[in-house]
C-alpha cells in the first residue's frame, strides 16, 4: 500500500472513530432523555396525587374542627357566647382554692380531733391511730409550718399513710419547701406534692372537697361552691355558691332549664329574644336575687316579674328588675379593676357587662355575668357565668381576665 493510501486509510479510521464517539454520545443523551421522561411520568403524577391527598386531609381537619366547635358551642348569639380559650386558674375551679395558711384554717387541738372524726373516709384504722396517738404531732406540724392541720389530715387519710412517722417526716420537709416557694393554696401545693399531670385533679376532686365538706360541717368554713343533687337541668342549675356573707346563690344557666326557650322579648337585635339566646342579663339577676332571698328564683321568674300585659319585657333595665325584688342597685362609672373588686370585697355582688370588641374572652359580642366573691390571695373573682358550662369560664377566674372588656357594671347596695 502506498504512502498516500496509508494516509487516506488513517483519515478514514479517524473519521469512523469520531463518528462512533458522536453516535455514542447521542445514544447516551437519548437514554438520559428516556430515563428523565420515565421519571417525570412516574413521579409527577405521584406528587400531584400526594398534593391532592394532603388537600383532602386538610379539608377534613377543617370540617372536623368546625364540627367540634359547633358541638362545644355554649350559646347561639352574640349577647351570651363563650369561647374555648383555656385558662388554668391558680385556685381550684371547684371550691375557690382553700388558702391553707388562712387564719380560719389554723385549727385548735379540739378542732383537729373533730376534723378527723368528721372526715369522710373508709380508713377507720388510720383514723383511730390519728385520734389516739397523733393529735399533738399534727398540731405541732401546723404550728411549725403555718399550714392547716386539715391539709395533713386530708392527705394522710386520702393517701392511706399508715406509716405516719415516715409521712410526718416527709411533710416536715415539704412544709419548708412550700413556705420558701410562697405556696398558699392546695392547688399550688399539689404541683409540688404530686408533680405530674394529675396534680390539679388531685387538688380539685380529692383534697379540697374533703377539706371543704369537713370544714363546713364543723363551721370552720361556711362558703364555697357546692354541687346540688337531683335534676339540675330541669331546675336550671347544678350547683350553688355560698358566699363569705352566708348567701346561697343558685348558679342558673340560660342555656338549660325548662325556661331556656321562653321568648321574653318579641324582638332582640332583630330576632325573637329567648332566654337561651339573649337572657344573660336576666339570668345574672336571677343568680343574685336567689342569694338575697334564699330561694329559687329562675330567669323566667324575673321575666314574669317585670313583663307588661303582653307578657313581654318592653324595656329592660337591671335596676328596675332588682328594685322589684326590694334590692337596691346602682350603676357606678367603671374606670378600673379596683372599682369592682373594692365593692365585691364588701360582701356585695355586682353584675358586669363585657364586650368582645373591648377584649373580653367570654363572648363573641356582648355578655352579662354575676360576680359574687373575691379571693385576695389569688386575685380571683368568683364568676357565675350564665352561658358557660366549662370550669374555665365560670367559677374562680383571674380578676384581670374577668374584667378585660368590662364596660359597665351594676352594684348591689343592700
Amino acid at each position: 500500500m502506498t504512502k498516500d493510501e496509508l494516509e487516506d486509510q488513517k483519515l478514514e479510521n479517524e473519521a469512523m472513530k469520531t463518528a462512533k464517539e458522536k453516535a455514542k454520545k447521542e445514544s447516551k443523551k437519548q437514554i438520559q432523555k428516556i430515563i428523565w421522561h420515565a421519571v417525570k411520568a412516574a413521579v409527577i403524577p405521584f406528587i400531584i396525587l400526594f398534593a391532592k391527598i394532603m388537600a383532602v386531609v386538610l379539608l377534613v381537619c377543617v370540617v372536623v374542627s368546625l364540627f367540634q366547635s359547633i358541638l362545644n358551642f355554649d350559646d347561639n348569639d352574640n349577647s351570651s357566647t363563650t369561647t374555648d380559650q383555656e385558662y388554668t386558674s391558680s385556685a381550684s375551679e371547684q371550691t375557690g382554692g382553700i388558702d391553707v395558711t388562712a387564719e380560719d384554717w389554723q385549727l385548735t387541738r379540739n378542732q383537729i380531733e373533730e376534723f378527723i372524726r368528721n372526715y369522710e373516709t373508709g380508713n377507720e384504722e388510720l383514723r383511730t391511730e390519728l385520734l389516739e396517738n397523733r393529735i399533738e404531732q399534727i398540731y405541732n406540724w401546723q404550728e411549725e409550718t403555718g399550714y392547716s392541720a386539715g391539709l395533713i389530715i386530708a392527705i394522710a387519710l386520702e393517701e392511706n399513710k399508715t406509716n405516719f412517722d415516715d409521712f410526718l417526716e416527709e411533710m416536715n420537709e415539704k412544709g419548708n419547701i412550700w413556705k420558701e416557694a410562697g405556696y398558699k393554696t392546695v392547688k399550688e401545693i399539689a404541683q409540688d406534692y404530686i408533680g405530674d399531670e394529675t396534680a390539679e385533679e388531685w387538688a380539685n376532686t380529692i383534697i379540697e372537697p374533703g377539706m371543704q365538706e369537713t370544714g363546713e360541717a364543723l363551721g370552720i368554713i361556711v362558703y364555697g361552691e357546692k354541687n346540688i343533687p337531683g335534676d339540675g337541668k330541669s331546675r336550671g342549675y347544678y350547683n350553688v355558691y355560698v358566699s363569705k356573707t352566708g348567701k346561697m346563690y343558685r348558679n342558673y344557666k340560660q342555656i338549660i332549664g325548662e325556661y331556656s326557650k321562653h321568648v321574653w322579648s318579641p324582638t332582640y337585635n332583630g330576632i325573637p329574644g329567648t332566654i337561651y339566646n339573649n337572657g344573660c342579663s336576666l339570668t345574672s339577676i336571677a343568680v343574685v336575687v336567689s342569694g338575697y332571698q334564699n330561694r329559687e328564683i329562675s330567669p323566667l321568674d324575673v321575666v314574669n316579674r317585670i313583663s307588661n300585659d303582653t307578657g313581654y319585657v318592653a324595656i329592660f333595665y337591671p335596676m328596675v328588675a332588682f328594685s322589684s325584688y326590694g334590692i337596691e342597685a346602682v350603676r357606678p362609672q367603671y374606670n378600673s379593676k379596683s372599682s369592682v373588686i373594692n365593692h365585691v370585697q364588701t360582701g356585695r355582688p355586682v353584675i358586669i357587662h363585657v364586650l368582645k370588641e373591648e377584649g373580653s374572652t367570654f363572648t363573641e359580642g356582648e355578655h352579662w355575668m354575676a360576680i359574687l366573691d373575691y379571693n385576695e390571695t389569688t386575685d380571683e373573682l368568683y364568676v357565675s357565668n350564665p352561658s358557660a358550662t366549662r370550669p374555665t369560664k365560670t367559677g374562680w377566674i383571674d380578676a384581670d381576665m374577668v374584667l378585660t372588656g368590662c364596660t359597665e357594671y351594676f352594684a348591689i347596695m343592700n
